[in-house]
């Protein structure tokens, strides 16, 4: 990947789950290629999966850092985090955790709908999440497409490969 996007703006759309940006967007089963200019660390987990770090970006007006998920080159799954302003450096309080998901949340109310109060909600594209992972002792937000009953992806993967 070559160049940066910097400081663009990232939203996820209503009616498809898409990741979208300034200049494009990112949906179930587009490969890694459409994500071209984007900097960062490309990670091959060896099994099928490559995740793909993109920074400088904003989710809601905050920093944040979008990690997109490709199975066999297909993007299917991505996770944030954002800097809230303000926050200090280092491993975050359980304070700075709820502030963050509380952020999260709020965003994602006004981008797809998700009810006040709930930490997931499913779509017929997938599902979206924001909430503290008590093991890992940090906030996690994320997408992920298709239903889990068919497969690893459902039929919107068997719809993305034709």
């Amino acid at each position: 990947m070559q160049g940066k996007l910097t400081l663009q703006a990232f939203w996820i759309d209503r009616e498809t789950g898409a990741i979208c940006f300034n200049g494009g967007r990112l949906g179930v089963g587009d490969g890694e290629g459409a994500v071209v200019g984007a900097t960062g660390q490309r990670r091959d987990m060896g099994n099928g999966y490559v995740w793909l770090d993109v920074e400088g970006l904003t989710f809601g007006g905050a920093a944040a850092v979008l990690a997109l998920a490709f199975f066999e080159g297909r993007f299917c799954e991505a996770s944030w985090a954002v800097m809230l302003f303000g926050e200090a450096d280092g491993w975050p309080t359980g304070e700075a955790m709820v502030r963050e998901v509380t952020f999260v949340r709020g965003v994602l109310r006004e981008q797809v709908g998700l009810a006040a109060g709930r930490g997931a909600a499913r779509f017929e594209w997938g599902e979206v999440w924001s909430g503290i992972d008590l093991r890992g002792g940090s906030a996690s937000h994320g997408l992920r497409y298709g239903v889990r009953k068919r497969g690893w992806l459902g039929r919107l993967w068997e719809t993305a490969r034709g």
